[in-house]
């Protein structure tokens, strides 16, 4: 399988499709239901799909669950489109029964974004119903032969719906106004998350049943100071004087210290006098770099 290698010496197959990604001008390809990424240095690496001639690997699962989009072949692939944010977009249909959008994530997970299977053939038979009416979750949106996508700066993407003849917007979950919260769904969690006019998390419910999962509870300054389970097991957050965090206490009241950096990110997790987790940031920004973990195991994140 192709990991690394400069562009002079690549060979492509069938190449239908261009994406440029705004983060870094690195230039998308897809190839024959692979995507190649060529960085503005002119090294290339293969982003999603599996070529033919690489042996199947199985078909690792991500720490959020997807599938690893290097080892995941692709079906048809017809078009891409890569976010604001470096998410990999993938339309890919046989035309009949199969009209999907695929996501890959910034760290390479493969995830089912929108349409769902038909049961008919929207090519071949005239009464198949291939466009379902109104809006929806994208994941049961009926798609009819998506020819091309284009990511908008603000997270929206937009779909050529060829086969309905339409454009489609695959929006980010929006606050829904419910009385005096708002309320944001994940599909992909089953989860509900309800905020107070404030924007403050109060409540985390089951999409499927309603029933609730996790409430916070919050100072009066607004620091969160406890979350409490279904079973009402409750987590309690401790703070020093200048409302800086420095202990968790858990359920069964194990005790958790917390200790952060100059710049109010977390650095350390220690536990009966043993470091758990340490952790570094890429200057003031907060974002992450590295995480040590108690056993030496250091993993970076660029």
């Amino acid at each position: 399988m192709l990991r690394q290698s400069h562009h002079a010496h690549v060979i492509l197959e069938w190449p239908t499709d261009l994406a440029v990604s705004p983060m870094d001008n690195s230039l998308y390809v897809l190839d024959n239901n692979i995507v190649l990424r060529i960085t503005e240095s002119g090294q290339v690496s293969i982003a999603a799909g599996r070529p033919l001639h690489c042996p199947l690997a199985g078909l690792e699962r991500g720490v959020a669950g997807g599938q690893r989009a290097q080892l995941t072949p692709m079906e048809f692939a017809v078009s891409i489109a890569v976010s604001y944010h470096g998410a990999i977009y993938v339309a890919e249909t046989d035309e009949r029964k199969m009209s999907r959008i695929r996501k890959v994530s910034v760290d390479g997970e493969i995830t089912h974004l929108a349409g769902s299977p038909s049961d008919c053939d929207c090519k071949n038979d005239a009464n198949c119903d291939c466009y379902q009416t109104g809006d929806g979750y994208a994941k049961d949106a009926r798609l009819n032969a998506p020819s091309s996508l284009v990511a908008a700066p603000d997270g929206t993407l937009y779909v050529a719906d060829l086969g309905n003849i339409r454009i489609r917007a695959i929006s980010r979950n929006g606050p829904t106004p419910s009385g005096s919260t708002y309320e944001v769904a994940s599909p992909d969690a089953q989860e509900l998350y309800v905020f107070d006019g404030n924007g403050t998390h109060q409540h985390t419910a089951s999409l499927l049943t309603g029933d609730s999962k996790f409430t916070f509870s919050y100072s009066t300054e607004n620091d969160i100071t406890a979350v409490t389970d279904s079973s009402g097991n409750t987590l309690r957050i401790r703070r020093d004087p200048n409302r800086t965090p420095v202990r968790i206490v858990a359920p069964d009241n194990q005790v958790i210290w917390l200790a952060m950096s100059t710049n109010g990110g977390l650095k350390t997790l220690t536990a009966q006098g043993q470091e758990l987790v340490l952790l570094t940031y890429h200057g003031n920004n907060g974002l992450l770099a590295t995480k040590t973990s108690e056993i030496g195991w250091t993993t970076f994140y660029e």
